[in-house]
């Protein structure tokens, strides 16, 4: 009857996840884990604790999942229990880019990647969404925030010829938005706006994905409000702002950020702003430090935009930003505070300072291939002389 119970919550487990039930999610986590060692059995244990850290990650819980995953990945390792390993691995590297670990993200996420390979890629593993593409979904979001563009788009086609071939609809959203993720972030709106069309379209016609609609329609809403259609963005963000808590607390403090952007890109500054430290406030309370290093820096955006600018707070939010983005590694977002406060330099007429941090955002968009943004630096950087 132990076993039975196991077993059964253990296929109830990815019913709540892709339906997005956290309060459902959370009461079966505990009892899952308790049933399996009071069983004594250690790999329904390595598999409880597997969806215990993957149930408080989802819960929004990414710095509390991270020991459990741990431990569940040296027991996996352990036993040699390779199908616990790939979907440790893969707990490991999303729990990790969660936390803004993104070097450390892809190198758990390769080696799940490495061992799902033979008979076991068209295996779910027990999983909610298959983890092929779940796999190189997260990957590829890792590889774009530290800047390898081109190894990111590598990782999200194998995912879309993957989708393609089983045509499962949560398939195939992983692979859309991990092109339509990597583009956004390079600055290629026009690449990436039908990607992350696709797959809220998918999302949007597939009965049992509530859970994914809110990154969904978060990621297009920046779309949209970086290339001018902020009507139509806003309505997006604020939809998925409204469903997050819901259905995806793990997205949360992204769609938060999503919504703030949005707003910014409307010259909506207060709401941008109000928006933006709900935001920041709960990356920092989570730990989710790369959320909250994109989040500092519109702060300064927004700060930057206001009448009047408050030039003490633009400062400070870039170069706090900065300090941040640096330690994580961030390449793209450094160059945006770089390109931030070399604006910010050249208003206040300080133009060495302002010429210097042009000069180091220009060489990083041409490094990255980022035309959207070396367009911008660019021009600033030639006004200079």
């Amino acid at each position: 009857m132990l076993e039975l119970t196991i077993d059964l919550r253990h296929v109830y487990h990815p019913a709540l996840v892709s339906l997005g039930e956290p309060e459902l999610l959370a009461a079966n986590r505990e009892a899952l884990v308790e049933c399996a060692e009071c069983h004594g059995d250690h790999h329904r244990v390595v598999h409880a604790k597997i969806n215990l850290a993957n149930a408080l990650w989802f819960n929004g819980e990414a710095a509390r999942a991270l020991p459990v995953i741990e431990e569940a990945v040296a027991i996996a390792e352990a036993l040699q229990d390779v199908r616990r390993q790939i979907t440790a691995g893969f707990d490991l590297g999303q729990i990790r880019g969660a936390l803004g670990d993104h070097r450390g993200a892809i190198d758990a996420l390769e080696g799940a990647r490495g061992l799902l390979r033979g008979e076991l890629v068209g295996d779910q593993l027990e999983r909610a969404f298959h983890p092929f593409g779940s796999i190189r979904r997260s990957l590829s979001e890792s590889l774009a925030e530290l800047g390898h563009f081109e190894r990111a788009l590598e990782v999200a086609a194998e995912a879309m010829r993957f989708a393609e071939t089983v045509r499962q609809p949560s398939t195939l959203v992983q692979a859309a938005a991990a092109t339509g993720i990597t583009l956004l972030t390079r600055g290629r709106l026009a690449e990436a706006i039908p990607s992350l069309e696709r797959a809220l379209e998918v999302v949007g016609q597939s009965a049992g994905l509530a859970s994914m609609y809110p990154g969904a329609a978060a990621n297009v809403a920046r779309a949209y409000a970086r290339a001018g259609r902020t009507d139509r963005g806003l309505q997006l963000a604020v939809d998925a702002a409204e469903r997050a808590p819901r259905t995806s607390p793990f997205r949360l403090s992204y769609v938060m950020l999503a919504l703030a952007e949005t707003y910014l890109c409307a010259s909506r500054t207060d709401d941008a702003r109000i928006a933006a430290r709900q935001a920041v406030e709960l990356a920092h309370q989570r730990g989710e430090r790369s959320i909250e290093a994109h989040t500092l820096w519109l702060l300064a955006e927004v700060a930057a935009a206001a009448e009047p600018s408050d030039v003490a707070d633009v400062r400070t939010q870039y170069c706090t930003s900065l300090k941040l983005a640096t330690e994580l590694g961030m390449r793209p977002l450094i160059a945006h505070c770089d390109l931030g406060l070399g604006k910010h330099w050249r208003r206040r007429g300080k133009l060495e300072q302002a010429r210097e941090h042009l000069t180091i955002a220009t060489t990083m968009y041409r490094e990255m291939d980022m035309p959207f943004w070396l367009e911008q630096a660019a021009a600033f950087l030639k006004e200079l002389g």
